[in-house]
């Protein structure tokens, strides 16, 4: 139960925040705003619950690389779709209570309206592979929050332009719910690229891990090897 409320609180502040900032005040602070805002978001709540995932690909990616049972991945899959489906539901109200509201004024939805199918895949494919190596390679660790914040502004700037900064299905289908036809009709390339990020990511940190071990074991006969020459 820990593991699924640290995934619903974190999940809902860093979608919050992150698209909150692109709803209310992307006209005020641009690019790099919308960019900082999803950065320190991701990171304070990194911070917050230092084992929480926040984000579909870093659990199936987990597993993949057998960080992770299954219940967990089952826990923390359903954290993360409350804690988006709740963060995108509040934002959704708010904006339906500003003064002057236009009916059909909706979330800011991920989806590409400048770039085709190809290009979309293609960038969000290797962003996901790059936001789970980072996670995979911090882990656990105490730099993990900063480096994930990092990579996730930086990541921003590249994927914003081009389906309004994704990198996150569950995070993407949640807003879509209160989005446009558009945004609902791109989730199917989101979650494509998402999970064939998590599953490359997770078995290639799997195959490393085996590799070092296999590596440490030689180490070790050879260094007793050396120790007792009269017995071998």
């Amino acid at each position: 139960m820990k593991t699924a409320l640290a995934e619903i609180i974190g999940t809902f502040g860093f979608v919050f925040v992150g698209t909150g900032a692109i709803v209310f005040s992307a006209p005020f602070i641009g690019w790099l705003g919308i960019a900082l805002a999803a950065g320190l978001a991701f990171a304070a709540m990194c911070y917050a619950f230092p084992d929480g995932h926040f984000n579909p690909i870093f659990t199936i990616a987990a597993f993949c690389a057998k960080r992770e049972n299954w219940k967990n991945v089952l826990l923390r899959l359903f954290g993360q779709a409350a804690g988006a489906f709740a963060a995108a539901w509040v934002l959704s109200v708010v904006l339906n209570g500003k003064t002057g509201f236009v009916a059909d004024t909706a979330l800011a939805g991920n989806y590409s309206d400048r770039y085709g199918i190809e290009a979309l895949l293609t960038a969000e494919t290797v962003l996901n592979v790059l936001f789970a190596a980072v996670f995979l390679a911090t882990q656990n660790t105490a730099k993990a929050p900063a480096a994930l914040g990092c990579f996730l502004t930086g990541a921003t700037f590249v994927g914003y332009p081009i389906a309004k900064g994704a990198m996150n299905p569950v995070k993407s289908t949640a807003l879509a719910m209160f989005s446009t036809p558009e945004a609902v009709a791109s989730l199917k390339y989101f979650w494509a690229s998402g999970l064939l990020a998590a599953v490359v990511c997770g078995l290639t940190a799997l195959l490393m891990a085996h590799q070092q071990r296999n590596v440490g074991v030689q180490n070790q006969v050879l260094g007793e090897a050396a120790q007792n020459p009269a017995a071998h």
